[in-house]
């Protein structure tokens, strides 16, 4: 069975591992990114606490395949 890692791109140490691609990669949406901001209009500059935007990627980690042993 396949396995997959979240490697930091610097230096490829391991900071995720499992089984299933999808989980990977959703460790990686949830930790490869800044803090979600309340969205703000652009027309009136005001804050939606019911619109929330993602925040910049930090280009942290990258998903990798390994091969099975």
């Amino acid at each position: 069975m396949p396995r997959y890692e979240v490697q930091f791109k610097s230096t490829g140490i391991v900071a995720f591992s499992a089984t299933e691609r999808a989980i990977c990669q959703h460790w990686y949406e949830c930790n490869n990114y800044g803090p979600e901001t309340p969205f703000c209009d652009p027309e009136t500059g005001e804050l939606d606490p019911n619109k929330w935007v993602k925040g910049d990627c930090l280009e942290l980690f990258k998903v990798v395949r390994c091969k099975a042993n």
